[in-house]
């Protein structure tokens, strides 16, 4: 294995991060163990470092809904442009409690998720039409889930892997039919607006303040970053999109840095030009806006649709 080798690094709260140009991207150094991944969320991810969240996706149903119809309708015009009959086999890697599949299940898909929280998966699993099994990736056989699957996605999960190369080699080599569509979303961290949001607040960036580092962060991207790694990995690019970038709000004096209920009033304002830009001839619309601002390397998340080959 190649050693990495950058030339810029940051620091916060103990955690290391480079820009590695071995690597193309920016992740933590030294890589945490792997017993310590596995540990961190098979043993109480969620109820240690987000309790909240089972909650917050009970809150915001309506909002992962639209999402997963978003990424529905994406995948299927891909799919269909290849001659894939709808509705397939979908992957959800890193299912969660299940927010994402259980709308693709309600639209007639074979559904298959791998969750590494046993919390989370036991919650999932419930769901009628989806699959789930209490593992990570690596351990996991594409053929006891179903697979090879026609859709794989992954919501906020690449972030946290140790070795994003290795685990999308694995997706594309294994899980995924020849013209299948990868959806990935992950964190769009060290962005220029995040630099502005920083400038805004502090009046300077200083690497204490760089939020978006995070002990459960290992891995950070940016829209070339990402595209540039798919690609390396087998893939090509069929759309980039994003969320809407909440750095804005802290640019229009919101700082919910300081503020978590403001962060939380920040969210439903997010929420709202989500689902009303979403709706009826509006829906042409979010995605030209958001498309835009992902071409410009905004938006809180990446969302990016990559094809493996061509469908046989």
């Amino acid at each position: 294995m190649t050693p990495c080798r950058w030339n810029e690094q940051w620091t916060r709260n103990g955690v290391t991060v480079v820009r590695c140009e071995t690597c193309g991207f920016i992740h933590q150094i030294p890589f945490p163990p792997a017993a310590h991944s596995t540990r961190l969320y098979h043993e109480g991810y969620y109820e240690k470092m987000k309790p909240d969240y089972s909650r917050i996706v009970q809150e915001d149903a309506g909002h992962f809904a639209f999402w997963a119809r978003e990424k529905m309708e994406q995948a299927t015009a891909l799919l269909s442009a290849g001659g894939t009959h709808i509705p397939g086999r979908v992957l959800d890697v890193g299912a969660s409690f299940g927010q994402f599949l259980r709308h693709w299940a309600a639209a007639g898909w074979q559904c298959a998720g791998i969750e590494p929280s046993s919390l989370a998966a036991a919650q999932a699993a419930q769901i009628p039409g989806v699959h789930v099994v209490n593992a990570l990736l690596e351990d996991t056989s594409p053929h006891t889930l179903g697979g090879p699957f026609h859709v794989v996605h992954m919501g906020e999960v690449l972030n946290h892997m140790r070795s994003p190369r290795e685990a999308l080699t694995l997706i594309h080599d294994a899980f995924m039919a020849s013209g299948g569509v990868l959806i990935i979303e992950t964190s769009n961290d060290f962005s220029q607006l995040q630099y502005a949001a920083l400038q805004q607040t502090r009046q300077a960036v200083r690497q204490q303040d760089m939020w978006w580092i995070t002990p459960d962060h290992v891995s950070y991207f940016s829209m070339d970053s990402l595209c540039a790694l798919l690609e390396k990995c087998g893939f090509r690019i069929a759309v980039r999109d994003a969320t809407f970038p909440m750095e804005l709000f802290i640019m229009q004096g919101d700082n919910y840095l300081d503020a978590p209920q403001t962060g939380r009033q920040c969210h439903k304002r997010r929420v709202a030009a989500d689902l009303n830009l979403g709706r009826g001839p509006q829906g042409g619309l979010r995605r030209t806006l958001y498309r835009a601002l992902a071409e410009q390397g905004a938006g809180r998340s990446l969302l990016v649709y990559a094809v493996k080959g061509t469908t046989e």
